[in-house]
């Protein structure tokens, strides 16, 4: 029975033969007689099944394209993301580097001002031998650390 409705469809699609004339002149191909019997119905049949394989198609593909495109987007909001991260650690480091250079500047002008009253207190003191005043070694210190940040 199987066989007959392949053959019939073989001989309708690649010998582009009509259903009634497989039913009067292709008995011997077509052996089952219900097949025979049921050409159109079988042909009608085999339409559905082509339309349904052509949809499943179509779906699949698209399906296709739906997931490229959401990896795509995905990709692209991951980016997005990475891109976001950098700005906001370039902003940080930005911050950070902001606020270092405003110490150096108050370190640097606290050892000027040190520096001023040294120089006063050596108009009158004729001491040579006197060491660095501790305030002023401590900030020397703290803006080495600074500056090396």
């Amino acid at each position: 029975s199987i066989s007959s409705i392949v053959h019939a469809l073989r001989s309708i699609h690649r010998d582009h033969l009509e259903p009634s004339f497989i039913k009067r002149y292709r008995a011997d191909i077509v052996t089952s007689e219900a097949v025979r019997n049921n050409l159109f119905t079988v042909m009608d049949e085999d339409g559905e099944w082509d339309q349904l394989t052509s949809k499943r198609t179509t779906v699949e593909d698209l399906l296709a394209k739906l997931v490229a495109a959401t990896n795509s987007f995905e990709a692209k909001g991951a980016e997005a993301n990475n891109v976001r991260k950098l700005k906001e650690d370039l902003q940080s480091a930005q911050d950070k580097l902001d606020e270092t250079a405003k110490q150096e500047k108050q370190i640097q002008e606290e050892l000027s001002q040190i520096d001023e009253k040294d120089d006063d207190d050596d108009l009158f003191d004729d001491d040579e031998d006197k060491p660095d005043n501790p305030e002023k070694v401590r900030l020397k210190s703290h803006l080495e650390t600074v500056q090396s940040l």
